[in-house]
């Protein structure tokens, strides 16, 4: 143990707390208990259920990849949108909208809560999906309420005139 919680005046800087300490070794043991790594199969495949729940709520097909953790899931809308709508929608949403727009709408107006993909390094118009700690039905509404802003940006940009 690094340090005792209790002298924090001292050893503030030391660490893992006790109990953080206690946790970790707690967990450690349950691991080595755990032969066939069944719970962290378990784990993982509640994961990449929520991901394929995800994509499925966007009707997006998901790519098989055996490397991907599912963990989190950054998704690349200026991406998806060049590729599937153009480049014309592209500078329409680019020069009417901020990046961060996206994630303080789905908050205000459907209750989700994403990161914009620009806080972990990712494109600025994207965003970041956590899988590891929502309700498994949440991940499917999730993706129809993004699925939803992209829509409605789309007949946005219609009846703006923008469309070429």
């Amino acid at each position: 143990m690094v340090a005792d919680s209790r002298a924090v005046a001292l050893n503030h800087t030391a660490g893992l707390s006790l109990p953080q300490q206690l946790q970790m070794s707690l967990f450690s043991l349950f691991t080595l208990l755990d032969k066939d790594d069944g719970y962290k199969r378990y784990c993982q495949r509640i994961c990449q259920d929520r991901l394929r729940d995800l994509y499925q709520g966007m009707g997006l097909p998901l790519q098989e990849d055996p490397l991907r953790t599912a963990y989190y899931q950054t998704l690349d809308l200026e991406a998806w949108c060049r590729e599937h709508i153009g480049e014309d929608f592209v500078r329409f949403v680019e020069s009417h909208h901020d990046p961060l727009e996206i994630v303080f709408t789905l908050a205000r107006r459907y209750g989700v809560v994403l990161l914009n993909g620009s806080g972990f390094d990712a494109p600025p118009w994207s965003a970041r999906v956590s899988l590891a700690n929502l309700e498994d039905e949440a991940y499917c509404r999730i993706g129809r309420d993004l699925r939803d802003e992209v829509r409605r940006a789309i007949d946005a940009w219609k009846k703006s005139g923008a469309l070429h």
